[in-house]
């Protein structure tokens, strides 16, 4: 009787332990996305916008990927504004290339919590020190 006692309370720890686990995974990070219109300027180059992906991870990192003609990539950090809770204050620190950007931003995130309202990055480029901006609005 004992032994069926102990293994229940066993499973019942596992069962529960591994769904509070679950939900601790998928607070790790949010991903939000909108198709739109927007504009990258590289220098004296400029490229429209159709979509983007951004990736809050729970450490404060965040993963900007711009949706274009071509297909950019960047990393950072993010904060949550004190002012608005629906604004995301971001410092982008790096990008596919080696060079990196340096560069700062703004993340406006819809009520539904799952769309991008506005995503303005201002910086530039660390090795070529061209001016690099994107202005996106999420549709």
């Amino acid at each position: 009787m004992k032994t069926r006692i102990i293994t229940l309370i066993i499973v019942v720890v596992i069962v529960c332990g591994g769904g509070a686990l679950d939900t601790r995974a998928q607070e790790q990070s949010r991903l939000f996305n909108s198709d739109g219109h927007g504009k990258i300027r590289i220098g004296n180059e400029s490229f429209k916008v159709s979509s983007v992906i951004v990736k809050l991870i729970d450490d404060h990192q965040v993963e900007v990927t711009l949706i274009s003609e071509i297909t950019i990539f960047l990393k950072g950090t993010w904060s949550d504004s004190t002012e608005k809770p629906r604004d995301i204050t971001l410092e982008i620190t790096g990008g596919a290339s080696a060079g990196g950007l340096e560069a700062k931003g703004h993340l406006t995130i819809a009520d539904d919590d799952k769309s991008i309202v506005m995503l303005i990055i201002s910086g530039q480029s660390r090795r070529t020190k061209r001016v690099v901006g994107v202005d996106f609005k999420g549709n």
